[in-house]
């Protein structure tokens, strides 16, 4: 089916979506509409897979696209580690933890477009250690949190203890690092990390806590997450690591419109009316 064959359809769904007059053109219409081009969106989705085979692409410049682990570097499934998450929904719950040596709290934030992660360390009711992650602006709040636990399993590895807490309230982040089917390249690193505590005799456990709940470790670590995402674009970055993890999909979709979402025609609803860019969003 070719470009006219697509424009075609698109065209009466779109007319019908926004309920204009036969009359009104393509682009207009789907303006209107709020529907994306098939025939970029085929360009969309042919740019995405060559990026993520490793095919140069222009528009991507040095940044680093995401990409899955490979399965053939997974353990075998005998020797994958058995992991789970605690869940904490009140600060009773979470007093019964005395046991552990040492507490991690991380969060991840994203402010005015742009993305920071933090983590905090306490022993007792003392907070010992702090640090700042700022990312890039394109990265995601989900890939903040994977980069803030991978960072709070890494201090778990390096520090003295033998009991380690690492709490957080992305429940989503949990339920990718504990799932050994899940290829992430954040989480294949915080498997491998927590397999090595282990070697080393340490006990490091997940625990999802409830956002917003009162637990003091909790709240320090969101308003640090937040002060690394504000500060990401000063000159000060006193205990802040810069970070460019990964390149996401949603931003590569956004690449890829604006460079190619350009017309000659519409001209009239495109001084009317914002951009299917910007509408899309």
């Amino acid at each position: 089916m070719g470009t006219k064959q697509l424009n075609v359809i698109q065209r009466g769904i779109a007319q019908k979506l926004c309920k204009a007059y036969r009359t009104v053109s393509l682009n207009s219409a789907l303006l209107m509409a709020g529907i994306f081009p098939l025939d970029l969106r085929v360009r969309e989705a042919a740019s995405l897979y060559e990026a993520k085979k490793g095919v140069c692409q222009s528009w991507l410049g040095d940044r680093e696209i995401e990409r899955m682990s490979s399965a053939m570097n997974a353990p075998h499934p005998a020797e994958q580690l058995s992991l789970e998450f605690g869940n904490l929904v009140d600060e009773e719950q979470y007093n019964t933890l005395n046991h552990l040596d040492v507490r991690i709290f991380t969060d991840g934030s994203k402010i005015e477009g742009r993305v920071g992660a933090a983590l905090s360390i306490w022993d007792g009711e003392a907070e010992i250690w702090s640090h700042k992650l700022a990312l890039a602006p394109y990265c995601t709040v989900y890939q903040a949190e994977l980069l803030a636990l991978n960072y709070a399993v890494k201090e778990a590895q390096l520090r003295n203890g033998s009991t380690f807490g690492v709490f957080s309230d992305s429940k989503a982040a949990f339920l990718t690092v504990t799932n050994h089917g899940s290829l992430h390249p954040l989480a294949v690193d915080t498997r491998n990390m927590l397999k090595q505590c282990t070697l080393q005799n340490k006990t490091v456990a997940l625990y999802w806590i409830k956002s917003h709940a009162g637990l003091e470790g909790n709240e320090r670590a969101d308003q640090l997450a937040k002060e690394a995402a504000l500060l990401s674009k000063m000159t000060d970055r006193q205990n802040i690591t810069t970070c460019v993890p990964f390149h996401t999909s949603s931003e590569l979709s956004g690449v890829v419109r604006l460079t190619n979402g350009t017309g000659d025609t519409g001209i009239v609803t495109e001084h009317q009316l914002p951009s299917y860019f910007f509408r899309m969003q």
